[in-house]
C-alpha cells in the first residue's frame, strides 16, 4: 500500500544567486547567471527540464568566474535537477564540486554563515542520494551528522537552523518509512511538529499530519489515520491547496474503504478524482505555457497574456512539489481503477 501513498523528501534548494554579496555586482556575467540562477531555481520544483536548462546555462558562465560561493551555489541547484531527475552519478558529480569549492572557502571564513549552511546542505543531499539509491544506512549516517553540527553550531540563525532541523528530521523518518518502521516515522513527525511550533509552517505541519497519518494507516490503525488526515486536510483547505486537498481526500477515501464504509470512501474518491483532473488540465496548461515561453531564441508572441495566465495558474496554489509530480497522476488512476471494482464508477 505505501507506493500508493505521498511521501515528500526535502531537497534542499539552492540559495539564490540574487542573495550572495555579489547581488549588487555590474559584471554582466553576474547579472546574467543571476538571472539564470533565479529562474533554475524556480523551475526545479515545477519543470525540470527547464531547470536544467538554465542551470546549464549559468555554468557555462560561470567557468570564468574565479571559485566562490556563486560557484556553489549553481553546482548545488545542477545536483538537486539531476537527483529531482534520477541520475543519481551526474548529481553526485556536481554535489562532490560544489563540496570541494565550499570547503576550501570555509578554511578561509569558517564562520560565514552562507558557507556554513552550504556544508549542511551538501552532507543531507548526499544522504538524499543515498536513500533514494537504497543505501538506508549511509543515508542515516550522514543526516545524523547534520543533525550534531545543527545542534553543536552558532554560526546560523535560529530561524534558519530551525528549517534544517525539521528538513533532516522528515528526511531521517522517511528512511525509517521505507524501512518499515513506523514507529519511529511517527516519534520523529512528532517532533517536527513540536519544533514547528516555533517555526509556524502551516504547510509543512500538513504534511507532517498527513505523514503521520500514512504511518497509522500501514499499521491499520484506521481511526488514528483518518484523525490524522483530517487535521492535514483542515489546514490545506484554509491554505487553498489543492494538490493537498486531493491527496488527502485520497488517503480519507482509502481509510473509510479499508473499514468498509463505502459511503464515506466514494464521497472522498469522487472528491479526489474531480480534484485531481482539474489540477491535471491546469497542469497541462502550465507546462504548455511555460515551453513556448522557455523557447530559445524565439521570439514570442502574446507573451504579456501567456506570463499573466502563468501567475493566475500559480495562484490557485497547483505548484508541483519536490518529486511528487511522478506519484499524483498515478495515485488518481489508482482511485479510478478502485472506484470501478468496487462498482463506484458502475453507477448512472
Amino acid at each position: 500500500m505505501l507506493r500508493y501513498l505521498f511521501f515528500i523528501l526535502f531537497i534542499f534548494s539552492t540559495t539564490a544567486f540574487s542573495q550572495n554579496s555579489t547581488s549588487q555586482s555590474t559584471d554582466p556575467n553576474v547579472i546574467e547567471i543571476n538571472k539564470y540562477v533565479k529562474k533554475s531555481d524556480t523551475f526545479i520544483k515545477t519543470n525540470l527540464d527547464s531547470a536544467l536548462y538554465y542551470s546549464k546555462r549559468a555554468d557555462i558562465l560561470i567557468h570564468q568566474l574565479p571559485d566562490r560561493v556563486d560557484k556553489v551555489s549553481v553546482y548545488k541547484t545542477l545536483g538537486n535537477v539531476y537527483l529531482a531527475k534520477g541520475n543519481y552519478a551526474k548529481a553526485l558529480e556536481y554535489i562532490m564540486q560544489a563540496t570541494s569549492i565550499n570547503t576550501k572557502l570555509l578554511l578561509k571564513s569558517p564562520k560565514n554563515p552562507m558557507l556554513y549552511k552550504n556544508k549542511i546542505e551538501l552532507i543531507s543531499l548526499y544522504g538524499n542520494i543515498d536513500q533514494l539509491q537504497g543505501n538506508f544506512d549511509k543515508a542515516l549516517q550522514h543526516y545524523a551528522e547534520v543533525t550534531n553540527i545543527l545542534d553543536n553550531q552558532k554560526v546560523i540563525n535560529i530561524k534558519e537552523t530551525t528549517s534544517l532541523q525539521l528538513k533532516t528530521i522528515n528526511n531521517t523518518a522517511s528512511v525509517y518509512i521505507k524501512q518499515k518502521n513506523f514507529v519511529k516515522g511517527i516519534i520523529l513527525f512528532e517532533k517536527a511538529l513540536k519544533l514547528n511550533e516555533t517555526y509556524k509552517d502551516q504547510k509543512l505541519n500538513a504534511s507532517l499530519y498527513n505523514n503521520i497519518g500514512i504511518c497509522h494507516l500501514e499499521e491499520k490503525e484506521y481511526a488514528l489515520a483518518i484523525y490524522y488526515y483530517k487535521q492535514s486536510l483542515k489546514i490545506r483547505q484554509n491554505l487553498k491547496d489543492k494538490r493537498g486537498i486531493a491527496q488527502c481526500y485520497n488517503n480519507l477515501g482509502k481509510c473509510y474503504a479499508l473499514t468498509k464504509d463505502y459511503n464515506r470512501a466514494e464521497t472522498y474518491f469522487t472528491n479526489a478524482l474531480t480534484l485531481g483532473k482539474e489540477i491535471g488540465n491546469l497542469l497541462l496548461e502550465k507546462k504548455d505555457i511555460e515551453n513556448r515561453l522557455n523557447a530559445p531564441n524565439k521570439e514570442i508572441p502574446n507573451k504579456t497574456e501567456l506570463e499573466s495566465r502563468l501567475n493566475i495558474i500559480n495562484e490557485e496554489s497547483i505548484k508541483i512539489e519536490e518529486n511528487e509530480e511522478y506519484l499524483v497522476f498515478g495515485s488518481f488512476l489508482v482511485v479510478e481503477k478502485f472506484l470501478t471494482l468496487i462498482g463506484f464508477n458502475d453507477k448512472s
